[in-house]
């Protein structure tokens, strides 16, 4: 399958752990943490634990995303709630 990129990082023998949809582009893919990163032109989607836990959010609903490096910790802050992960 072939997938288009715009201004990608994409780590190396990553693939999308969800198909994307038609016109949608991903953006950014890799490993963080104990999960992986997905950044596509209409949601972001994070699993951790191993992926046995896993979030996937409209880009419209974001407001801003924190990282805090020292806590391996990301702050999402929605237009209804934050989230901790």
């Amino acid at each position: 399958m072939q997938y288009h990129h715009v201004s990608v990082l994409v780590a190396a023998n990553l693939r999308p752990p969800v198909s994307l949809l038609p016109g949608e582009i991903l953006l950014y893919l890799d490993h963080k943490m104990n999960g992986l990163i997905m950044l596509t032109t209409y949601r972001l989607f994070v699993s951790y634990d191993s992926g046995a836990t896993f979030v996937i959010m409209a880009l419209r609903v974001i407001q801003t995303v924190e990282r805090k490096p020292t806590l391996n910790d990301i702050t999402i802050l929605c237009k209804d709630g934050t989230m901790d992960m």
